[in-house]
């Protein structure tokens, strides 16, 4: 039931405020299922023979990443699909602008 309800207000948010639903659920999608693949894909180098090749005696890590409900059906779609352009994006943060940095000065 809190699922459900939880997943009516984020819809009911992203018609009223989509640039903030934008911000808040589907950027953190997209970092937190980065996060949650580099973590999960990544290989120790006590996993790797002196030829540099994963030994076949590796198995891979298990992962486990504490996320809030909101975001479990964001990391589950785009599981496998998030690219390193997407990421930037969303990490990027814009240098301010003159009438920011001249607010900041003045004050």
């Amino acid at each position: 039931k809190n699922k459900d309800l939880l997943q009516n207000m984020l819809a009911e948010m992203a018609g009223e405020f989509p640039a903030l639903s934008s911000v808040f659920v589907d950027e953190r999608d997209i970092f937190l299922t980065h996060s949650l693949q580099m973590a999960a894909d990544a290989i120790p180098a006590y996993a790797l023979g002196p030829d540099g090749r994963k030994l076949d005696s590796f198995a891979p890590p298990t992962v486990v990443g504490v996320v809030g409900i909101g975001h479990m059906p964001g990391i589950v779609s785009k599981w496998g699909t998030v690219t390193h352009d997407q990421v930037r994006e969303v990490v990027r943060v814009e240098p301010p602008s003159l009438v920011t940095r001249i607010t900041v000065a003045s004050v």
